[in-house]
């Protein structure tokens, strides 16, 4: 792992994205040991990406060809052969072990936790080369549930391109097959675009005026523990200009429009986890009939302003940022990026 950490580290050093090659069901792999792995992975080894897969005797290499030889249970279709799925069985991963270990792998290192540690420590002009990345991986893995080689960000399924062996869907059929599908894909891409809004957020690039009334804020909330109000904003704005004199600081009334108009104080936010607990409470709230106060539907209204502004500011900074296709460092050899395959070499055939 040392090894594997420096090469990467010396990557970085040169502003090239990394990404690892990591093969899960080697003989001497258990659950428990590959959890193992993908934790140091994680923490020591620590590229930019890595992309998981199966160990699978390919048909047509000699891995294969021996296994058959001595009789080895194998899977008989063919189509699963595709390193995303079990085809042999395995000496310790039984009973679906070696699955749960290969998508605890992806959800391990695509985790909020992991991307946000990802991006603190990328260069800025890498930053949406692999802000990119990571949501094409986790829209593939949470919301498409396969490897992201086999998807974009959308994937379309008309109603004639199907296999020779499957019956041609009629109109209706297709469409009580894709409804629920879409329905589905809709909700998953909701739920994951909020996801990135917060690691955009907790990571995006600010201006030193911005770090400046943060970090002023940060100290009085530490000092008086008090909320975000007009009155504080403009004093951390004061207090940021005794070490900034560059800074101006805007009028009580000033802030005070900006903040209902939600432009120069959205701009201020590092997460949305605040509007996440209160839409959680709304929703409890619901279904326990307690809707509909003026207090409670003004709040409402107010966090739902909320959420356009900052839904906004990320579609923003996602068109400004380039085209997504662009942004796909296994395609594009413009772009210095790095593969590693931190794992010992096998013949599998590919």
């Amino acid at each position: 792992m040392q090894e594997y950490r420096a090469s990467i580290e010396a990557w970085h050093n040169a502003r090239v994205t990394t990404l690892v090659g990591y093969i899960i069901g080697f003989p001497h792999d258990a659950e428990e040991s590959v959890r193992c792995d993908i934790r140091r992975l994680v923490r020591e080894v620590q590229p930019d990406q890595a992309s998981f897969f199966m160990m699978a005797p390919l048909p047509g290499s000699r891995d294969h060809r021996c296994m058959s030889e001595d009789g080895a249970p194998m899977e008989a279709d063919y189509n699963r052969f595709d390193c995303f799925h079990e085809t042999t069985s395995h000496p310790h991963m039984k009973d679906g072990a070696w699955t749960r270990a290969y998508a605890e792998a992806w959800r391990r290192f695509y985790s909020l936790e992991n991307m946000k540690a990802i991006l603190s420590r990328t260069h800025p002009e890498r930053y949406w080369d692999v802000f990119f990345n990571l949501f094409w991986y986790k829209n593939s893995v949470v919301n498409e549930g396969t490897h992201p080689m086999l998807t974009g960000l959308v994937r379309l399924k008309d109603r004639v391109s199907r296999r020779e062996c499957f019956r041609q869907e009629g109109r209706l059929a297709h469409l009580r097959r894709r409804i629920p599908e879409i329905c589905k894909f809709l909700r998953g891409t909701f739920r994951v675009a909020l996801e990135m809004e917060e690691l955009w957020l907790a990571t995006r690039k600010r201006s030193e005026t911005e770090v400046r009334v943060i970090d002023e804020l940060a100290a009085m909330r530490a000092e008086f523990r008090c909320g975000l109000r007009t009155s504080d904003l403009q004093t951390a704005y004061i207090r940021a200009k005794a070490r900034m004199p560059s800074i101006e600081v805007p009028s009580r009334l000033s802030l005070f429009c900006e903040r209902a108009s939600l432009s120069r104080v959205s701009c201020l936010r590092q997460t949305r986890r605040d509007l996440a607990r209160f839409w959680i409470g709304v929703h409890r709230q619901f279904h326990q009939g307690q809707i509909g106060t003026v207090l409670r539907i003004d709040r409402i209204v107010l966090n739902a302003l909320w959420e356009i502004r900052l839904a906004a500011g990320f579609v923003m900074a996602l068109m400004t940022a380039g085209p997504i296709g662009k942004a796909n460092p296994e395609h594009r050899s413009s772009e210095p990026t790095l593969d590693i395959c931190p794992v010992p070499p096998a013949d599998t055939g590919g």
